[in-house]
């Protein structure tokens, strides 16, 4: 099986891949976000994240006509709607908390979802 270069050497792609093309410079990455041309095209997005605060993120590379494609919301936590899946696929709530507590489901304590009425 072939190993893909980045997992033999991570360290000297990412050296490798460091600087990007724009506008036919090379350019490190905190760059490229402050180049007027990216804030122009509204390529980086602000939201507003439950725990993490204001982020700044990278928006779809593409456009369409009549199409709203900014982000609706922030992606959720690992495990954040883990309560709500399982209660749709029929868990009972003590299931659930059983499920948690053995490691089946994560829930992260700072913004599980709210149990289902």
């Amino acid at each position: 099986m072939e190993t893909d270069i980045f997992e033999r050497d991570p360290e000297a792609t990412c050296a490798a891949l460091g600087p990007l093309l724009l506008d036919g410079r090379r350019e490190r990455i905190d760059e490229v976000i402050a180049d007027p041309q990216v804030a122009a095209r509204g390529m980086m997005v602000e939201q507003d994240h439950p725990t993490l605060g204001k982020v700044r993120l990278p928006n779809l590379p593409f456009r369409f006509s009549d199409c709203d494609t900014s982000p609706r919301s922030v992606a959720p936590m690992l495990g954040q709607h883990n309560r709500e899946v399982a209660s749709r696929l029929g868990y009972t709530p003590a299931e659930i908390d059983a499920l948690i507590a053995d490691g089946v489901l994560y829930a992260e304590p700072a913004v599980e979802s709210p149990q289902p009425a």
